[in-house]
């Protein structure tokens, strides 16, 4: 089912903070605007895997956006009000993964993306496979 926000579209919203548990393989697969909409904080772990497919953005987040665990295959991640902590798992996005006001931080696991777009990218023991990566100088 599609959801409207306004006039945009979106497959799963949340007017607070959403918490998803992966189990298995998840499909997303619409024309929205959206896959993922989220008003507060998200927050993505467990085992399985979540692609979402023909949306415009794949998750979209006004607040902060943590990724304890799991596989993710979308064509973006966007926070545009936090920052975005990469604990563990796998992200597959044809487009970017954007911080648009505060940091990326990946603990472990690997991001493949077109982009990685943050005031700054932190990478502890985790890998970016990206074409371009850009971090704001202060």
């Amino acid at each position: 089912k599609t959801i409207s926000v306004g006039n945009e579209t979106c497959q799963i919203y949340c007017d607070g903070d959403l918490n998803i548990i992966l189990v298995g393989t998840n499909t997303l697969e619409s024309t929205s605007t959206y896959g993922i909409y989220v008003e507060g904080h998200l927050t993505i772990s467990g085992t399985g895997t979540i692609n979402i497919s023909n949306a415009q953005q794949g998750v979209y987040v006004r607040k902060n956006i943590t990724i304890k665990s799991g596989n993710i295959v979308a064509n973006s991640i966007q926070s545009i009000g936090g920052s975005i902590a990469f604990e563990n798992g796998y992200a597959e996005l044809t487009g970017g993964m954007i911080a648009d006001n505060g940091q990326i931080a990946i603990t472990t696991g690997e991001i493949s993306a077109e982009y990685i777009s943050a005031n700054q990218i932190d990478v502890a023991d985790g890998t970016i496979n990206a074409d371009f990566k850009r971090a704001e100088c202060a």
